[in-house]
């Protein structure tokens, strides 16, 4: 027992040890120049001053990392690794390597164990004969839920770029395109880095493709990225029940609308209750609705032996990242299946529409007033 007490003991104190190491930074990053001298250092971060620590390299540039010695003591004062590299002629690109740092502990039985590891990351980026960039599309969200798409641009090119210009687009799903943004003319030294940004705002929510086209000194580079914006959503625009009567099989005669921007497959179940305990759940049958389109759907309920009188009808449509849920009040009687609290979606008029049509057909009287002999146009004007 007493063993036991010990061992979690010394568990404790050596989780402890672990979590109060720390690194900073926990990585470097270095343009390559084969004439400087490049140099770097490492904080040893720990509740636990004095400490012993090795270190130990991997990585491709493991044999151009160079400090005075594998092992340091480190105290509050001098808690500072310093390194520097040493580098013959490297290919171009990035290159990286890893400085390895743990804490040596000694255990009560005086027998030397080591700690788990910790990371320096070191990049190196070496760069491409002539006029090169690298560029890349970040996006990210604004406080008020926007994206908001940032392309870096950098140098990694042996040549300074003497004029660079960017565009922002973007696609929808039936390759329509926009312009977001254009980059006005600017130069690049060598390993200089610059970014531009744009908000996106979309008229309806979907799917986007984000495309950046770079101009440079007679080069061209177009990048893509996928923006999601808004969230798959559909809307029922109409229901009824015609024909109807109690005991029958009640017909269900549902509109649905696609909201976003793809096409939906759905399915679900509509689920069927009343104050009675009644409970009934009949399964909706897949369908497919098109981009921004409607689609019918039908639903059937065996109403034998049901009573007369308020149900709950809730409907759970399901797809993929879609969960859409409606609630309605019915009425079941006799003859008749009354939806409470809903309106039908061809009852809405739309004043816009009306007049519109009334004008055209004012301009169509014109015309045809206009165009009648006089004799007729009096007759014409009385039948109005």
């Amino acid at each position: 027992m007493n063993k036991i007490i010990v061992y979690v003991m010394v568990f404790v104190l050596l989780s402890y040890n672990v979590f109060s190491l720390g690194l900073a930074p926990s990585q470097k990053e270095f343009d390559y120049k084969i004439e400087m001298d490049h140099k770097g250092s490492i904080r040893v971060i720990s509740d636990n001053y004095p400490m012993n620590v090795e270190l130990s390299l991997e990585g491709e540039l493991k044999n151009h990392i160079i400090f005075e010695r594998n092992k340091y003591e480190i105290t509050r004062d001098d808690n500072y690794i310093k390194y520097k590299l040493n580098f013959p002629e490297l290919s171009p690109g990035v290159k990286t390597g890893k400085i390895l740092v743990r804490e040596i502990k000694k255990k009560l039985d005086a027998n030397v164990i080591a700690s788990p590891e910790l990371i320096h990351k070191i990049i190196v980026s070496v760069p491409y004969e002539g006029k090169h960039i690298k560029a890349e599309i970040i996006v990210t969200k604004d406080e008020l839920g926007r994206s908001l798409i940032t392309v870096p641009i950098k140098n990694i090119g042996t040549e300074k770029i003497d004029k660079i210009s960017a565009k922002i687009n973007y696609i929808d799903v039936y390759d329509n395109v926009g312009v977001l943004d254009e980059l006005n003319k600017m130069q690049l030294e060598l390993f200089e880095y610059s970014k531009f940004s744009s908000v996106f705002i979309p008229k309806k929510p979907g799917k986007y493709i984000s495309e950046v086209i770079i101009d440079y000194d007679g080069k061209k580079e177009i990048l893509t990225k996928e923006l999601i914006e808004g969230k798959k959503e559909i809307s029922l625009i109409d229901i009824n029940v015609d024909k109807f009567k109690i005991g029958t099989i009640a017909k269900f005669d549902m509109i649905l609308e696609n909201l976003w921007n793809e096409e939906l497959e759905i399915s679900g179940v509509m689920k069927i209750t009343s104050q009675n305990n009644y409970k009934k759940n009949i399964r909706i049958e897949k369908i497919n609705i098109n981009p921004r389109s409607k689609n019918e759907l039908s639903i059937y309920w065996d109403t034998k032996e049901l009573d007369i009188g308020n149900y709950i009808l809730k409907f759970e449509i399901l797809s993929e990242d879609l969960d859409y849920i409606k609630e309605l009040e019915i009425v079941v009687m006799e003859e008749e299946i009354i939806i409470q609290g809903y309106e039908k979606a061809e009852k809405k008029t739309n004043f816009r529409t009306d007049i519109i049509i009334i004008i055209i057909l004012l301009i169509l009287l014109l015309i045809l007033y206009f165009n009648l002999p006089n004799i007729k146009k009096k007759k014409f004007l009385r039948g109005i």
